[in-house]
């Protein structure tokens, strides 16, 4: 006959296991944790005011700040101009992506120096139609995916993009049927879902990666001449920069629920093209039935 102590000590065992590996389940992830309406966490932000206000703060600079503390910018240097989208790869480059619709000085992808602002050219963006613009690269921080949103005014188009080379491969069009899309700016999180946001709405989307069909989330609650975005990875905050008109600037961060904007601090006057420099949280190991590792 087992020995009643024993059997109970398994027991409790037993309990206590299932108890933390429940735990360790249901355990939210970071990007569930970040709170909307403040700046979470020690990521920095890299910044190229593309319109500048003062003979101190020209046009086309690049800046760096804290999340916490955005407008205590510090000025690295002069940038490429016309700058409109921009985000962080995997190895930590800054890669920036400039505007253009002539073909004698088409649309670039190039990397910026994070300490003199010197943007050295990668390649041309190929395989983009006849009067598509660049307004959005969002890069899996996870993947390594690239994703690029252009825009002719009245429709978008997702592509993928090669960062080894600027060649651009079509994904489709951004679509929200009945209505036009106009997209300004892309970021990606941590969990994989890609964002834009919309310019003839001033409203957040959804896209979905594999075909560009667009879900309307709501009405960022402004309407800005200019926008941009990206995710703090560590916090799972989406936080953007929206230009308000008269070099007026919002920053502050988005509702992925709701797509309303809560600003958190104005200024420096100008407009912005933004990154966050920062790592995803460690993905939470997977169990089969709560006991393996």
């Amino acid at each position: 006959m087992p020995d009643r102590s024993a059997v109970a000590v398994t027991v409790l065992t037993l309990i206590l296991l299932w108890d933390v590996a429940g735990d360790a389940i249901a355990q939210p992830l970071a990007h569930d944790r970040a709170m909307p309406g403040q700046a979470t966490g020690s990521s920095e932000a890299f910044v190229v005011d593309v319109r500048g206000s003062t003979a101190e703060r020209p046009a086309n600079t690049l800046y760096r700040a804290p999340l916490a503390a955005f407008t205590s910018q510090t000025s690295i240097g002069p940038t490429q101009s016309r700058i409109l989208a921009m985000d962080f790869s995997i190895a930590g480059v800054l890669h920036g992506v400039t505007a253009s619709f002539a073909s004698t000085n088409p649309s670039t992808l190039g990397a910026i120096d994070l300490s003199t602002g010197a943007f050295t050219p990668i390649g041309p963006l190929a395989g983009l139609a006849t009067g598509e613009e660049p307004h959005g690269l969002a890069i899996d921080a996870r993947s390594g995916v690239a994703y690029l949103a252009t825009s002719d005014g009245a429709e978008s188009t997702l592509h993928t993009l090669n960062l080894a080379t600027g060649a651009a491969a079509v994904v489709g069009s951004i679509t929200l049927f009945p209505d036009n899309i106009d997209i300004g700016a892309l970021a990606i999180g941590c969990d994989g879902v890609l964002y834009g946001f919309e310019r003839l709405s001033d409203s957040l989307l959804s896209i979905d990666r594999t075909t560009g069909a667009a879900t309307k989330l709501g009405f960022s609650g402004y309407s800005p001449t200019g926008a941009s975005m990206d995710f703090d990875n560590a916090s799972g905050a989406l936080y953007g920069w929206l230009a308000l008109g008269q070099g007026l600037v919002a920053f502050g961060v988005f509702n992925r629920t709701t797509g309303g904007f809560t600003p958190l601090a104005n200024g420096p006057d100008g407009q912005y093209e933004g990154a966050v420099r920062s790592a995803c949280p460690p993905e939470l190991p997977l169990f089969a039935n709560g006991f393996e590792g």
